[in-house]
């Protein structure tokens, strides 16, 4: 998938080694859209919040830019690797949240690291070196960046990995007027990326999995949707799903199935799937592995099928139990990199 960078210039270097600047590496598709712009942002403000800190551009500049980081409660702000951030601090979490011209995430799912954080004797912050990476909603695309505000640290050509990477496949085929029919030959074999994908529980316990990136035929931006659920609301696991109909309008006593794909889908059904694999993520509720197979007729079991395998695993970086933090930090200057310190994050 393409991506998107730039760099912004906001402050006069305050010494000659300083960098003040915001580079920004970003997923297409990913949002807040920090798209490439040149623009005279100002000064950046950097202000304390409680334990944490508030990063911006003036309230003048166009487009506004806001960054606010919190370390887990009782932890303060020091130099160190924060795993699995949420938009605010709960649970022993540390918190993130990026935004970039009035658009931002209302869930997301981010790390950020500090490599350098000095304060004054007001306790002001006067030089800091950030790197982050942020995920919206489930772990799909990502926007990566890194900060530097008086700081001697460069800004890397290497930017912070997100939480999440994903892959897999879906492949199904379908009946002549079936979901999917409008693919080449009734076929198709997509795969699936984290910058393309959006997996997530579903509110009935199951999986569910939203796709939009290129679909076979040469369809650039297409879509897809693909949701499974046990009947009952039970947690999801390794087994058979017989008498399904259409999620998330299923009866209570019977499993919820449905497939749609770019523009096509069932009003009411009839199918089945199978699961061989679902595993979850402890901390957040998105799945770590699933794999099924599934049959799905409409608008009933005479109607058309469409039949297909789901194949999808996830790979998180950093711990996947608290505690979110280390400060994994050795002293570089020996090695004559920046003379500062370095971070020994999850890679």
């Amino acid at each position: 998938m393409s991506r998107m960078t730039f760099l912004l210039a906001l402050l006069a270097p305050a010494f000659a080694s300083a960098q003040d600047e915001l580079a920004i590496d970003r997923d297409a598709g990913a949002t807040p859209n920090a798209s490439s712009q040149s623009y005279n942002t100002g000064t950046m403000v950097v202000n304390n919040s409680g334990s944490g800190l508030s990063i911006g551009s003036p309230n003048s500049a166009n487009p506004f830019w806001s960054i606010t980081l919190q370390p887990p409660a009782g932890l303060p702000l020091v130099a160190g690797c924060y795993e699995r951030a949420k938009r605010s601090s709960t649970q022993g979490r540390p918190a993130f949240a990026f935004g970039f011209g009035g658009s931002g995430c209302n869930a997301s799912y981010s790390r950020f690291k500090v490599l350098d954080i000095q304060r004054n004797g007001s306790n002001n912050v006067t030089s800091l070196a950030l790197d982050f990476s942020q995920q919206c909603e489930s772990y799909g695309g990502a926007v990566r960046g890194q900060l530097r505000f008086n700081s001697a640290i460069p800004i890397s050509p290497t930017f912070l990995r997100p939480v999440v990477d994903s892959t897999g496949t879906l492949a199904f085929t379908a009946q002549p007027g079936a979901v999917g029919s409008s693919a080449p030959s009734g076929m198709a074999s997509i795969q699936l990326l984290r910058q393309v994908l959006r997996p997530s529980i579903n509110g009935d316990n199951g999986t569910s999995f939203s796709y939009s990136g290129p679909l076979p035929g040469g369809i650039s931006t297409g879509f897809f949707g693909l949701d499974f659920a046990a009947a009952g609301d039970v947690v999801l696991v390794p087994g058979s799903y017989p008498n399904a109909t259409r999620y998330p309008f299923q009866a209570s006593n019977a499993p919820g199935l449905a497939f749609s794909y770019n523009g096509s889908g069932c009003n009411t059904l009839a199918g089945s799937f199978n699961v061989s694999d679902a595993v979850m993520d402890g901390l957040d509720p998105v799945p770590l592995s699933f794999s099924a197979t599934f049959q799905q007729h409409c608008p009933d079991a005479a109607g058309p099928l469409t039949s297909g395998t789901i194949n999808f695993s996830a790979n998180i970086l950093g711990p996947v139990t608290l505690p979110l933090f280390s400060n994994g930090f050795e002293d570089a200057s020996a090695a004559g990199s920046h003379g500062l310190y370095t971070a020994t994050c999850a890679e």
